[in-house]
Parts: C-alpha cells; sequence; structure tokens
C-alpha cells in the first residue's frame, strides 16, 4: 500500500469516525434555535495540551532546539510562525469553510468583531497535534476545542457548549497540518449548527 493511499485511508475514516462527535457540556442546542449570525471569538488555552510534551512550553522548547542544530535561525521563525499562524492562518481557515456551507436555504455565518447580532461563538482550543511525516510514520495534525454560545450581555449564561476533536491531512508541515485541522472543524460546525439549530419554515 502506497503511502499517499494510506494517508487517505487514514483522512476519510477520520472524518467518518468523528461525524458525530460533539460532546455537550451545558445547555442545549435548542437553546440557540433560529440564530443565523454570531460574532465569532478565537481563545487558546493557557494550559494548551500537546502530545509528547509536558506544556506548549516545552514542545516549542523541543522544536527549537531540533531546528536550529540544522538551520540557525529556523526554530525562532517556528517559534513566530506558532502563534502568528492563530490569526493569520488558522482562524480566516475556520471563518471561510464555516461560512461556505449551507442546507437548502438554510445557513449560519460568523464574522469577526460584528455588532449586528447579539450572539457570541467562542472557539477555545484546549489541545492541537500538529502531526508528523516521514517515510515511515505520518500522523494527521488534530485539535480539540470547546465550543461555546452566549449572549455578548450575559457571558456568563452559556446557552450551548461542546466539546470536540477533529483531525486534519498528514503529508504536510506542521501548521498545514493545523490548518486543514481548523478548516474541517469549520465545516463539521457549520454542518451541527444548520442542520440542529436552524428549523425548516
Amino acid at each position: 500500500m502506497t503511502k499517499r493511499l494510506t494517508y487517505f485511508l487514514f483522512f476519510f475514516c477520520g472524518l467518518i469516525l468523528q461525524a458525530q462527535q460533539f460532546d455537550v457540556v451545558s445547555g442545549a442546542i435548542e437553546n440557540i434555535s433560529g440564530i443565523e449570525r454570531y460574532n465569532i471569538v478565537f481563545e487558546y488555552a493557557s494550559d494548551l495540551k500537546i502530545p509528547r510534551s509536558d506544556s506548549e512550553q516545552d514542545f516549542l522548547r523541543k522544536q527549537f532546539e531540533k531546528r536550529e542544530q540544522k538551520e540557525p535561525g529556523s526554530g525562532e521563525l517556528f517559534k513566530k510562525l506558532w502563534f502568528e499562524n492563530r490569526a493569520n492562518l488558522y482562524e480566516p481557515t475556520f471563518i471561510q469553510q464555516f461560512n461556505s456551507f449551507r442546507v437548502d436555504n438554510r445557513q449560519v455565518t460568523v464574522a469577526k468583531n460584528i455588532t449586528s447580532t447579539e450572539y457570541n461563538m467562542k472557539i477555545k482550543t484546549i489541545s492541537i497535534t500538529a502531526g508528523y511525516d516521514d517515510f515511515f510514520y505520518v500522523e494527521e495534525g488534530e485539535i480539540g476545542v470547546l465550543i461555546s454560545v452566549y449572549n455578548t450581555d450575559a457571558p456568563e449564561n452559556v446557552l450551548y457548549a461542546f466539546k470536540t476533536d477533529v483531525r486534519g491531512i498528514a503529508n504536510a508541515d506542521e501548521f498545514e497540518r493545523i490548518r486543514t485541522a481548523y478548516g474541517n472543524l469549520g465545516e463539521a460546525t457549520s454542518k451541527h449548527f444548520s442542520r440542529k439549530a436552524l428549523l425548516k419554515n
């Protein structure tokens, strides 16, 4: 079996397995019935979990040392992009994929920094798997998130919140693996909201 075929099998099987894995934490989908537009807020946990690392700082230290040994300056660049890619790459990808989905005439949309809606959707990243890709072994990028919806005037009153884990691709660099996970999350979340929270007239 070729490496490329193996990647596709893992990727599509992963999408099937995660299709219904929305673990409700609080509230209920009925609480947001009929809401079509959200102000989107992104947050990253201070204790972000990364496999095979004790902490995010530990992960970045190991990446820095490994890369600097191969090419001076590349470790510092990786640390810089690790944080910059959140706003420059991952969040726009999530928003684009979220807003590209509709079912029948129903569509839920999101945008940053808008006042045309009183509802916020917060995407809090609680874990990141950067993935791995070499000749012998591939691992998809993966993110674990807590998604919560609340009224702007009452952030403590969460209307609906759930956790989910979503995978991206495997055969790419770390940032592309993570970016595609955010893209898949955007599409999966949009489908969930459009199908469950918007009812047919």
